[in-house]
């Protein structure tokens, strides 16, 4: 019984040292390969990765939370809630007005947020989701956030939450024909 304990804490200890040996030898950003072999034990990883990516938040340490949502989503590409998650985190919290004053700086995190929301369209269980997300994510700006420094202004952010609206729509979103007109409407209305 003693040995049986001693091999299990020892086969965690094996994978716990892999997964974090293999994490540390890429840059963040770049592919790991092999998570995929992991299988359940990679969703684990992928959870353990967003608790901590949002300890890190907490804590105020921005940089280690997007490494650490990174992370997570290497381990779990399919997650399309670790994916709205992420783009939500850059557009709409490190974007806000709250945080951060410069109107450039707060395009570039929306920006950084909808590209968040594109990647994650071509590995998400449900794309869908994530291209009427980026839809949501200009028309918050537009609507909460009208100085955020983007190029058009407030007409364009309606413009290109349409897009996003259009294609949602056309790929089954049940909500998007309903924001879809409201962003058209709005578009019109501010480019008056």
């Amino acid at each position: 019984m003693r040995n049986s304990l001693r091999l299990r804490f020892l086969g965690w200890a094996v994978v716990a040292l892999l997964v974090w040996s293999s994490a540390r030898s890429a840059p963040l950003g770049e592919a790991r390969t092999g998570w995929s072999l992991w299988g359940p034990v990679s969703h684990l990883g992928a959870d353990g990765a967003w608790l901590a990516s949002e300890r890190a938040r907490r804590n105020g340490e921005h940089e280690r939370a997007l490494g650490l949502a990174a992370w997570a989503l290497e381990l779990d590409p399919e997650s399309t809630a670790g994916w709205d998650r992420l783009a939500h985190y850059q557009a709409l919290v490190l974007g806000s007005p709250l945080r951060e004053l410069d109107p450039e700086r707060r395009a570039e995190w929306l920006r950084a947020g909808v590209a968040t929301a594109r990647q994650g369209e071509s590995s998400a269980r449900r794309p869908n989701e994530l291209t009427f997300l980026r839809g949501m994510l200009f028309q918050m700006h537009a609507e909460l956030d009208p100085a955020t420094a983007w190029p058009g202004g407030v007409p364009a952010l309606w413009r290109e939450a349409a897009d996003a609206y259009t294609a949602a729509e056309e790929s089954g979103h049940a909500d998007a024909a309903w924001m879809l007109a409201h962003a058209e409407e709005s578009a019109r209305a501010t480019s008056e």
